[in-house]
């Protein structure tokens, strides 16, 4: 069985790998290669999380600034139960909401998303996100 085909087979060497784990065959495993796909999937949840709580600040700052928004309800009922289902299939991503660096990455994404969304009347937002991200997941239910 050819164990190293990652760079010309992704989707084989991935049932390859997952053979190999599934029979306890961990010597013919690709270790290098699984533990960066690994890393991937990670920091692909994490980007997942982060731009759905970016959404979420988008329609709250949207809400905030214009008159009549009362239809984006629903819009940021969506987006908390979004990532209400990231956050129960990994727990841990809550873990990046109180970190600085994590919250300036959000907040940083929403005003350009919102100020590109609204170009013809960019808003003057603050520096720092002037929401609890904490907070801001959870649905009023």
């Amino acid at each position: 069985m050819k164990t190293n085909s990652y760079d010309g087979d992704f989707s084989e060497w991935a049932k390859q790998q997952a053979k190999l784990l599934r029979s306890h065959e961990f010597s013919k495993l690709d270790a290098e290669n699984m533990a960066e796909e690994l890393e991937a999937i990670a920091r692909e949840e994490q980007r997942s999380f982060r731009d759905q709580i970016a959404q979420i600040i988008i329609f709250m700052v949207h809400q905030k600034v214009t008159p009549d928004s009362s239809d984006l309800g629903t819009s940021i009922l969506d987006s908390q139960l979004q990532a209400q289902l990231l956050l129960d299939d990994s727990p841990s991503l809550k873990d990046l909401l109180p970190k600085r660096e994590f919250q300036d990455k959000v907040w940083r994404m929403a005003k350009l998303k919102f100020n590109a969304k609204t170009i013809e009347k960019p808003q003057d937002l603050p520096d720092q996100c002037p929401f609890n991200l904490e907070d801001i997941i959870y649905f009023k239910s």
